[in-house]
Protein backbone atom coordinates (compact mmCIF):
# COMPACT_ATOMS: atom_id res chain seq x y z
CA UNK A 1 0.00 0.00 0.00
CA UNK A 2 1.46 3.56 -0.58
CA UNK A 3 2.14 5.90 1.76
CA UNK A 4 2.09 9.54 2.11
CA UNK A 5 5.50 11.62 0.64
CA UNK A 6 7.22 12.80 3.00
CA UNK A 7 5.76 16.50 2.81
CA UNK A 8 2.44 15.19 3.47
CA UNK A 9 2.98 14.17 6.76
CA UNK A 10 3.00 17.03 9.97
CA UNK A 11 4.43 16.59 12.88
CA UNK A 12 2.43 17.35 16.36
CA UNK A 13 3.99 19.42 19.64
CA UNK A 14 5.03 17.36 22.49
CA UNK A 15 4.57 14.16 20.46
CA UNK A 16 7.75 12.58 19.43
CA UNK A 17 6.29 8.95 19.59
CA UNK A 18 2.72 9.74 18.21
CA UNK A 19 1.41 7.98 15.19
CA UNK A 20 2.33 9.78 12.01
CA UNK A 21 -0.12 12.25 10.78
CA UNK A 22 -1.74 12.89 7.41
CA UNK A 23 -1.60 16.47 6.16
CA UNK A 24 -5.28 18.27 4.84
CA UNK A 25 -4.83 17.62 1.32
CA UNK A 26 -3.78 13.99 0.63
CA UNK A 27 -6.39 12.10 -1.61
CA UNK A 28 -9.71 9.83 0.17
CA UNK A 29 -7.53 6.77 -1.52
CA UNK A 30 -4.20 7.59 0.25
CA UNK A 31 -6.11 8.62 3.48
CA UNK A 32 -8.15 5.31 3.57
CA UNK A 33 -4.93 3.18 3.17
CA UNK A 34 -2.92 5.32 5.90
CA UNK A 35 -6.12 4.99 8.49
CA UNK A 36 -6.01 1.32 7.48
CA UNK A 37 -1.91 1.17 8.80
CA UNK A 38 -2.82 3.83 11.96
CA UNK A 39 -1.31 6.79 10.49
CA UNK A 40 -4.17 9.12 12.14
CA UNK A 41 -6.08 12.70 9.94
CA UNK A 42 -5.21 15.95 12.06
CA UNK A 43 -9.19 16.70 10.81
CA UNK A 44 -10.47 14.73 13.43
CA UNK A 45 -8.58 16.82 16.80
CA UNK A 46 -6.91 19.84 15.31
CA UNK A 47 -9.48 21.60 15.94
CA UNK A 48 -10.35 20.11 19.20
CA UNK A 49 -9.87 22.03 22.80
CA UNK A 50 -8.85 18.45 24.20
CA UNK A 51 -5.22 19.01 22.52
CA UNK A 52 -4.55 22.19 23.48
CA UNK A 53 -2.00 21.72 25.78
CA UNK A 54 -1.20 24.52 28.12
CA UNK A 55 0.48 24.99 31.46
CA UNK A 56 -0.93 26.22 34.92
CA UNK A 57 0.96 27.36 37.45
CA UNK A 58 1.54 24.41 39.30
CA UNK A 59 3.69 22.84 36.52
CA UNK A 60 1.01 20.44 34.99
CA UNK A 61 -0.55 19.91 31.29
CA UNK A 62 -4.09 20.70 31.05
CA UNK A 63 -6.47 19.64 28.60
CA UNK A 64 -6.76 15.94 26.56
CA UNK A 65 -3.42 14.09 27.37
CA UNK A 66 -1.06 14.14 24.05
CA UNK A 67 -1.52 11.35 21.33
CA UNK A 68 1.78 9.79 22.75
CA UNK A 69 0.01 9.58 26.38
CA UNK A 70 -3.10 8.18 24.48
CA UNK A 71 -3.02 4.36 26.38
CA UNK A 72 -1.36 6.24 29.62
CA UNK A 73 -1.43 9.74 31.32
CA UNK A 74 1.16 10.25 33.77
CA UNK A 75 -0.68 11.35 36.78
CA UNK A 76 2.23 12.37 38.95
CA UNK A 77 5.85 12.42 38.60
CA UNK A 78 6.84 8.04 37.29
CA UNK A 79 3.57 7.29 37.58
CA UNK A 80 1.37 6.31 34.41
CA UNK A 81 -2.37 5.30 35.14
CA UNK A 82 -3.69 3.11 31.59
CA UNK A 83 -7.08 5.12 30.69
CA UNK A 84 -9.28 2.39 31.15
CA UNK A 85 -9.83 0.37 34.02
CA UNK A 86 -11.66 -2.38 35.74
CA UNK A 87 -14.70 -0.97 38.23
CA UNK A 88 -15.54 -3.86 40.35
CA UNK A 89 -18.26 -2.16 42.93
CA UNK A 90 -20.10 -5.02 43.96
CA UNK A 91 -18.49 -7.87 42.21
CA UNK A 92 -17.15 -9.94 45.04
CA UNK A 93 -15.65 -13.51 46.05
CA UNK A 94 -14.87 -15.82 43.23
CA UNK A 95 -17.32 -14.22 40.77
CA UNK A 96 -14.03 -10.79 41.22
CA UNK A 97 -11.60 -13.15 40.54
CA UNK A 98 -12.80 -14.18 37.41
CA UNK A 99 -13.94 -11.11 35.93
CA UNK A 100 -10.40 -9.53 37.30
CA UNK A 101 -8.88 -12.79 35.78
CA UNK A 102 -10.58 -12.15 32.09
CA UNK A 103 -9.67 -8.70 32.10
CA UNK A 104 -6.18 -9.00 32.47
CA UNK A 105 -5.92 -11.60 30.05
CA UNK A 106 -7.47 -9.48 27.13
CA UNK A 107 -4.88 -6.71 27.97
CA UNK A 108 -6.72 -5.02 30.77
CA UNK A 109 -3.51 -3.16 33.24
CA UNK A 110 -5.86 -0.65 35.47
CA UNK A 111 -7.76 -1.99 38.05
CA UNK A 112 -10.01 -0.20 40.74
CA UNK A 113 -11.09 -1.52 43.89
CA UNK A 114 -12.22 0.03 47.43
CA UNK A 115 -12.06 -1.19 50.78
CA UNK A 116 -15.87 -0.97 51.10
CA UNK A 117 -16.51 -3.28 48.07
CA UNK A 118 -15.09 -5.60 50.19
CA UNK A 119 -12.96 -7.35 47.14
CA UNK A 120 -9.72 -6.91 47.39
CA UNK A 121 -8.53 -10.06 48.58
CA UNK A 122 -10.00 -11.85 45.90
CA UNK A 123 -8.53 -9.06 42.93
CA UNK A 124 -5.01 -9.87 44.48
CA UNK A 125 -5.48 -13.26 43.93
CA UNK A 126 -6.48 -12.84 40.70
CA UNK A 127 -3.43 -10.91 39.89
CA UNK A 128 -1.12 -13.59 41.60
CA UNK A 129 -3.17 -15.90 39.40
CA UNK A 130 -2.39 -14.15 35.99
CA UNK A 131 0.95 -13.16 37.62
CA UNK A 132 1.79 -17.08 37.35
CA UNK A 133 0.51 -17.84 34.41
CA UNK A 134 2.73 -15.33 32.05
CA UNK A 135 5.68 -15.87 34.62
CA UNK A 136 5.68 -11.84 34.79
CA UNK A 137 6.53 -10.41 38.38
CA UNK A 138 4.10 -7.65 39.66
CA UNK A 139 5.88 -4.30 39.99
CA UNK A 140 4.42 -1.57 40.59
CA UNK A 141 7.23 0.68 39.65
CA UNK A 142 7.23 -0.96 36.34
CA UNK A 143 5.77 0.67 33.45
CA UNK A 144 6.31 -2.36 31.02
CA UNK A 145 3.37 -3.96 29.81
CA UNK A 146 3.57 -6.92 32.23
CA UNK A 147 2.70 -3.82 35.54
CA UNK A 148 -0.82 -3.62 36.62
CA UNK A 149 -2.20 -0.48 37.48
CA UNK A 150 -3.69 -0.55 41.17
CA UNK A 151 -5.99 1.64 42.64
CA UNK A 152 -8.21 1.21 46.15
CA UNK A 153 -9.58 3.64 48.79
CA UNK A 154 -10.19 4.76 51.86
CA UNK A 155 -13.94 4.35 53.22
CA UNK A 156 -16.21 6.55 55.06
CA UNK A 157 -16.51 4.09 57.97
CA UNK A 158 -12.05 4.70 58.37
CA UNK A 159 -12.08 8.37 58.35
CA UNK A 160 -12.99 10.40 61.83
CA UNK A 161 -10.25 9.14 63.86
CA UNK A 162 -6.63 9.27 63.17
CA UNK A 163 -5.22 6.17 64.76
CA UNK A 164 -8.33 4.26 63.29
CA UNK A 165 -7.35 5.19 59.56
CA UNK A 166 -3.79 4.37 59.74
CA UNK A 167 -4.66 1.30 60.94
CA UNK A 168 -7.83 0.80 58.00
CA UNK A 169 -4.44 1.98 55.71
CA UNK A 170 -2.34 -0.62 56.69
CA UNK A 171 -4.80 -3.62 56.86
CA UNK A 172 -5.46 -2.49 52.68
CA UNK A 173 -2.56 -2.45 51.92
CA UNK A 174 -1.90 -6.10 53.74
CA UNK A 175 -5.14 -7.43 51.74
CA UNK A 176 -4.21 -5.96 48.12
CA UNK A 177 -0.70 -8.03 49.05
CA UNK A 178 1.39 -4.83 49.47
CA UNK A 179 2.85 -6.05 52.99
CA UNK A 180 3.13 -9.43 53.96
CA UNK A 181 2.17 -8.65 57.52
CA UNK A 182 1.82 -5.98 60.13
CA UNK A 183 2.38 -5.94 64.32
CA UNK A 184 -1.07 -4.80 65.53
CA UNK A 185 0.18 -2.39 68.19
CA UNK A 186 -2.62 -0.56 68.45
CA UNK A 187 -0.50 2.49 68.77
CA UNK A 188 -1.40 5.93 66.88
CA UNK A 189 2.28 7.01 66.96
CA UNK A 190 3.13 8.19 63.71
CA UNK A 191 6.78 6.68 64.44
CA UNK A 192 4.86 2.80 64.50
CA UNK A 193 4.12 3.56 60.90
CA UNK A 194 7.99 3.17 59.84
CA UNK A 195 8.11 -0.29 61.07
CA UNK A 196 6.95 -2.14 58.36
CA UNK A 197 8.58 -1.61 55.18
CA UNK A 198 5.83 -1.51 51.92
CA UNK A 199 6.94 -4.92 50.02
CA UNK A 200 5.13 -3.07 47.06
CA UNK A 201 3.35 0.24 46.69
CA UNK A 202 0.08 0.92 45.94
CA UNK A 203 -0.10 2.77 42.79
CA UNK A 204 -3.00 4.95 43.44
CA UNK A 205 -5.07 5.52 46.96
CA UNK A 206 -7.68 7.63 47.44
CA UNK A 207 -10.58 9.34 49.70
CA UNK A 208 -14.04 7.52 48.27
CA UNK A 209 -15.95 9.85 49.67
CA UNK A 210 -15.74 13.58 51.03
CA UNK A 211 -17.60 12.51 54.43
CA UNK A 212 -17.25 10.37 57.61
CA UNK A 213 -20.05 7.43 58.00
CA UNK A 214 -22.29 7.96 61.03
CA UNK A 215 -22.75 11.89 60.66
CA UNK A 216 -25.43 14.09 59.18
CA UNK A 217 -24.39 15.22 55.50
CA UNK A 218 -24.01 19.15 56.93
CA UNK A 219 -22.25 17.94 59.85
CA UNK A 220 -19.62 20.40 60.16
CA UNK A 221 -17.51 17.36 61.52
CA UNK A 222 -16.47 16.41 57.55
CA UNK A 223 -14.02 18.83 56.93
CA UNK A 224 -11.62 17.88 59.79
CA UNK A 225 -11.81 14.39 58.86
CA UNK A 226 -11.15 15.02 55.26
CA UNK A 227 -7.97 17.37 56.35
CA UNK A 228 -7.02 14.38 58.69
CA UNK A 229 -7.33 11.52 56.13
CA UNK A 230 -5.76 13.64 53.69
CA UNK A 231 -2.59 13.95 55.84
CA UNK A 232 -2.36 10.35 56.32
CA UNK A 233 -2.54 9.50 52.55
CA UNK A 234 0.16 12.28 52.22
CA UNK A 235 1.80 10.39 54.90
CA UNK A 236 1.85 6.76 53.30
CA UNK A 237 3.07 8.77 50.09
CA UNK A 238 5.98 9.91 51.60
CA UNK A 239 6.83 7.11 53.12
CA UNK A 240 6.65 5.13 50.20
CA UNK A 241 3.30 2.56 50.83
CA UNK A 242 1.70 4.61 48.07
CA UNK A 243 2.66 6.05 44.70
CA UNK A 244 0.39 8.52 44.30
CA UNK A 245 -3.19 9.87 46.42
CA UNK A 246 -6.06 11.35 45.50
CA UNK A 247 -9.51 12.06 46.06
CA UNK A 248 -13.55 10.91 44.72
CA UNK A 249 -16.87 12.14 44.48
CA UNK A 250 -15.26 15.32 45.52
CA UNK A 251 -17.03 18.43 44.50
CA UNK A 252 -15.62 22.02 43.34
CA UNK A 253 -16.25 23.68 47.08
CA UNK A 254 -14.38 20.27 48.45
CA UNK A 255 -11.29 20.93 45.97
CA UNK A 256 -11.33 24.92 46.94
CA UNK A 257 -11.05 23.73 50.36
CA UNK A 258 -7.92 21.77 49.70
CA UNK A 259 -6.68 24.68 47.69
CA UNK A 260 -7.22 27.05 50.70
CA UNK A 261 -5.72 25.12 52.97
CA UNK A 262 -2.55 24.33 50.65
CA UNK A 263 -2.34 28.40 50.13
CA UNK A 264 -3.38 29.40 53.64
CA UNK A 265 -1.97 27.58 56.30
CA UNK A 266 -3.85 28.08 59.77
CA UNK A 267 -4.48 27.09 63.48
CA UNK A 268 -7.90 26.60 63.38
CA UNK A 269 -8.46 24.89 59.51
CA UNK A 270 -6.03 21.96 59.90
CA UNK A 271 -8.44 19.71 61.97
CA UNK A 272 -6.91 17.52 65.02
CA UNK A 273 -3.24 18.33 63.58
CA UNK A 274 -1.07 21.62 63.58
CA UNK A 275 0.71 20.53 60.18
CA UNK A 276 -0.44 21.54 56.57
CA UNK A 277 -1.18 19.80 53.74
CA UNK A 278 1.88 19.72 51.01
CA UNK A 279 -0.22 18.53 47.87
CA UNK A 280 -3.43 18.69 46.24
CA UNK A 281 -4.36 15.45 44.84
CA UNK A 282 -3.10 13.93 41.48
CA UNK A 283 -6.78 12.81 40.46
CA UNK A 284 -10.38 13.49 41.09
CA UNK A 285 -12.81 10.28 40.42
CA UNK A 286 -15.95 11.37 39.97
CA UNK A 287 -19.55 10.37 38.39
CA UNK A 288 -18.57 11.32 34.14
CA UNK A 289 -21.58 10.55 31.31
CA UNK A 290 -23.15 12.52 28.92
CA UNK A 291 -26.11 13.36 31.17
CA UNK A 292 -23.79 14.17 34.12
CA UNK A 293 -20.93 16.46 32.44
CA UNK A 294 -19.47 17.81 35.58
CA UNK A 295 -18.20 20.55 33.32
CA UNK A 296 -17.59 23.29 36.38
CA UNK A 297 -15.94 20.43 37.93
CA UNK A 298 -13.40 19.49 35.92
CA UNK A 299 -12.74 23.45 34.57
CA UNK A 300 -11.59 23.70 38.26
CA UNK A 301 -9.56 20.70 38.30
CA UNK A 302 -7.93 21.62 35.00
CA UNK A 303 -7.18 24.83 37.20
CA UNK A 304 -5.76 23.32 39.95
CA UNK A 305 -3.89 20.56 37.84
CA UNK A 306 -6.24 17.78 39.06
CA UNK A 307 -6.94 15.16 36.64
CA UNK A 308 -10.25 13.58 36.23
CA UNK A 309 -11.19 9.68 36.30
CA UNK A 310 -14.90 8.98 35.22
CA UNK A 311 -16.46 6.38 36.81
CA UNK A 312 -19.86 5.00 36.04
CA UNK A 313 -19.41 5.96 31.97
CA UNK A 314 -22.16 4.01 30.78
CA UNK A 315 -24.46 5.69 32.95
CA UNK A 316 -24.93 2.04 34.92
CA UNK A 317 -25.94 0.71 32.06
CA UNK A 318 -28.99 2.82 31.51
CA UNK A 319 -27.61 4.67 28.89
CA UNK A 320 -26.74 2.02 26.79
CA UNK A 321 -30.75 1.94 25.85
CA UNK A 322 -30.80 5.80 25.04
CA UNK A 323 -32.28 6.29 21.50
CA UNK A 324 -29.06 9.39 21.31
CA UNK A 325 -26.94 6.83 22.52
CA UNK A 326 -27.92 4.46 19.88
CA UNK A 327 -27.92 7.54 17.09
CA UNK A 328 -24.57 8.61 18.07
CA UNK A 329 -23.54 4.95 17.91
CA UNK A 330 -24.63 3.98 14.30
CA UNK A 331 -23.62 7.89 13.26
CA UNK A 332 -19.94 7.19 14.50
CA UNK A 333 -20.19 3.24 12.54
CA UNK A 334 -21.10 5.55 9.27
CA UNK A 335 -18.45 8.17 9.48
CA UNK A 336 -15.53 6.08 9.81
CA UNK A 337 -17.02 3.28 7.88
CA UNK A 338 -17.04 0.70 10.39
CA UNK A 339 -19.67 -2.47 10.31
CA UNK A 340 -20.87 -1.41 13.85
CA UNK A 341 -20.03 0.43 16.80
CA UNK A 342 -21.95 -0.10 20.47
CA UNK A 343 -23.50 2.05 22.40
CA UNK A 344 -20.99 1.32 24.79
CA UNK A 345 -18.02 1.65 22.73
CA UNK A 346 -19.41 5.02 21.57
CA UNK A 347 -19.75 6.36 25.31
CA UNK A 348 -16.38 4.70 26.43
CA UNK A 349 -15.03 6.96 22.91
CA UNK A 350 -17.37 10.21 24.46
CA UNK A 351 -15.50 10.03 27.82
CA UNK A 352 -12.02 9.59 26.79
CA UNK A 353 -12.07 12.72 24.41
CA UNK A 354 -13.55 15.22 27.53
CA UNK A 355 -11.15 17.88 28.47
CA UNK A 356 -9.36 16.59 31.53
CA UNK A 357 -10.68 13.50 31.82
CA UNK A 358 -7.07 11.03 32.17
CA UNK A 359 -9.02 7.90 32.28
CA UNK A 360 -12.10 6.02 32.63
CA UNK A 361 -13.41 2.86 35.19
CA UNK A 362 -15.70 0.61 33.15
CA UNK A 363 -17.94 -1.91 35.88
CA UNK A 364 -18.71 -5.31 34.72
CA UNK A 365 -19.59 -8.18 36.91
CA UNK A 366 -19.62 -10.43 33.27
CA UNK A 367 -15.99 -12.20 32.05
CA UNK A 368 -16.52 -11.69 28.50
CA UNK A 369 -18.36 -8.43 28.76
CA UNK A 370 -15.30 -7.00 30.98
CA UNK A 371 -12.52 -8.44 28.66
CA UNK A 372 -14.15 -6.76 25.69
CA UNK A 373 -14.91 -3.24 27.20
CA UNK A 374 -11.62 -2.26 29.14
CA UNK A 375 -8.83 -4.89 27.55
CA UNK A 376 -6.21 -4.04 24.68
CA UNK A 377 -8.30 -4.20 21.88
CA UNK A 378 -11.21 -2.55 23.55
CA UNK A 379 -9.44 0.40 24.77
CA UNK A 380 -7.65 0.60 21.41
CA UNK A 381 -11.07 0.56 19.45
CA UNK A 382 -12.28 3.44 22.07
CA UNK A 383 -9.16 5.78 21.23
CA UNK A 384 -9.67 5.30 17.22
CA UNK A 385 -13.06 6.35 17.74
CA UNK A 386 -12.36 9.35 20.64
CA UNK A 387 -9.61 10.34 18.14
CA UNK A 388 -10.92 9.97 14.46
CA UNK A 389 -14.71 10.97 14.51
CA UNK A 390 -15.85 14.13 14.59
CA UNK A 391 -17.16 16.47 16.87
CA UNK A 392 -20.25 16.37 14.95
CA UNK A 393 -20.68 12.69 15.41
CA UNK A 394 -20.81 13.16 19.23
CA UNK A 395 -22.85 16.24 19.26
CA UNK A 396 -25.99 14.36 20.85
CA UNK A 397 -24.00 13.20 23.13
CA UNK A 398 -22.24 16.50 24.28
CA UNK A 399 -26.10 18.20 23.97
CA UNK A 400 -27.38 15.67 26.98
CA UNK A 401 -26.24 16.99 29.99
CA UNK A 402 -28.72 17.33 32.44
CA UNK A 403 -27.12 16.99 36.15
CA UNK A 404 -28.14 13.52 36.34
CA UNK A 405 -26.84 11.22 38.72
CA UNK A 406 -26.97 7.33 38.63
CA UNK A 407 -24.78 7.29 41.33
CA UNK A 408 -24.53 9.17 44.37
CA UNK A 409 -24.27 13.33 44.82
CA UNK A 410 -21.69 14.60 46.81
CA UNK A 411 -23.28 17.85 46.79
CA UNK A 412 -25.47 17.21 49.68
CA UNK A 413 -22.20 16.75 52.13
CA UNK A 414 -21.06 20.08 53.69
Amino acid sequence: ARVPPRDARVSFPHAARAPRLVARGTSAWCRDRCREKGVLEPDAFARRRGFRRGRTRRGRFLGMPPLRDAHAFEISPGVRMPRLGLGTFKVRGEDATRVTLAALRAGCRHVDTASCYRNEAAIRDAIDAWNDETNAEFSAADETSAAVFLTSKLAPSEMGDLARTREALFEMLARLGCLDAREHGGSDDEDAETRVAPQKPLDLLLIHWPAKAGAAPDDASHAAARRDAWYVLERARDLGYVRAIGVSNYTASHLKEMRDDVENVSEENTGTLPQRKKSLPCVNQVELHPRCQQKELRALCAELGVGVVAYSPLGCGELLSDPRVVRCADLIAKELRLDRVTPAQALLAWSLRQEGVVAAVVKSGDPKRAAANVGKEGLAFALRLALNASDGAFGELDEMDDGTHFCWDPSVVR
